[in-house]
C-alpha cells in the first residue's frame, strides 16, 4: 500500500492498492473528525482494507482529534 494523502478539498484520506482507490470521507468539527463512508473495491483484499483503516486512526491520533465513526 502506498502512502495516505489528506485531500482536504474532497475531505477524505486516500490511498492507492493495486486494485485501486480506498477512501475514507471525513468531516472535521473542533476537535472531532467524523468518519463518514469507507469507499473500495469490491475485490479489494480486506487486510489492506484493515491497514488503511489503522493507519487513518493513527493520522487522527496524531493530530489529537477524537474519532467519531458515523
Amino acid at each position: 500500500m502506498s502512502t495516505i494523502k489528506d485531500n482536504e478539498l474532497l475531505r477524505q484520506f486516500e490511498t492507492t492498492t493495486d486494485n485501486g482507490l480506498l477512501t475514507i470521507e471525513y468531516a472535521v468539527q473542533e476537535r472531532k473528525i467524523f468518519l463518514t463512508k469507507l469507499c473500495a473495491v469490491e475485490n479489494e483484499a480486506q487486510e489492506n482494507v484493515d491497514d488503511f483503516i489503522k493507519n487513518v486512526l493513527e493520522i487522527a491520533q496524531e493530530k489529537k482529534y477524537k474519532v467519531v465513526p458515523r
